[in-house]
């Protein structure tokens, strides 16, 4: 009779440190680049976040598969991953931009915050509901909102990201 398949469980939470710092390492670095450039409040800075958050999470989660544990992986080994790595990213991310906003561009809020408003009008909302709606803008982007509010939404994300990607990791 052959022993029952055992897969070999080596701890997850380094792995996802290290990738976590490495993806906002990486994002900071691109805003800091795209800040220069004068791109920092477009689409491109956006897409970017999400390139580097996805590339973070498959590459970190194939390291641990391949070279810590010995080439194997549950699907939810590869969720909890993913999402530990979007959570470390985002608490860091998080940090930084109460750097970035409060002394490296303090501008930027009024500019996504003229951007959103040109938006508003677009879609016919009335000054009340406009002035309503910013004054929420102005109130989440303190960060005693904004940093709870990019780790939930980075976690979310990661979920999905680990998520699908888990169906073509996983080798269990």
């Amino acid at each position: 009779m052959s022993e029952p398949f055992n897969t070999p469980k080596a701890p997850i939470f380094p792995t996802a440190l290290r990738y976590g710092v490495i993806i906002s390492g990486v994002g900071i670095v691109f805003t800091i680049i795209l800040y220069l450039l004068d791109m920092d409040t477009s689409t491109l800075a956006q897409l970017l976040g999400y390139l580097v958050l996805i590339g973070g999470i498959l590459v970190g989660t194939l390291e641990y598969r391949d070279k810590v544990n010995e080439g194997f992986i549950k699907y939810s080994q590869v969720i909890g991953l993913g999402v530990l790595m979007a959570v470390v990213a985002a608490f860091i991310l998080g940090l930084f931009s109460i750097v970035y906003m409060q002394y490296i561009n303090p501008e930027m809020m009024e500019q996504i915050i003229l951007i959103q408003e040109e938006k508003f009008i677009e879609q016919g909302m009335t000054d009340e509901q406009i002035e309503d709606a910013i004054g929420y803008m102005r109130k989440f982007s303190n960060p005693i909102f904004s940093i709870p509010f990019t780790v939930i939404w980075y976690a979310f994300a990661g979920l999905v990201i680990s998520a699908i990607a888990g169906f073509f990791i996983k080798t269990d």
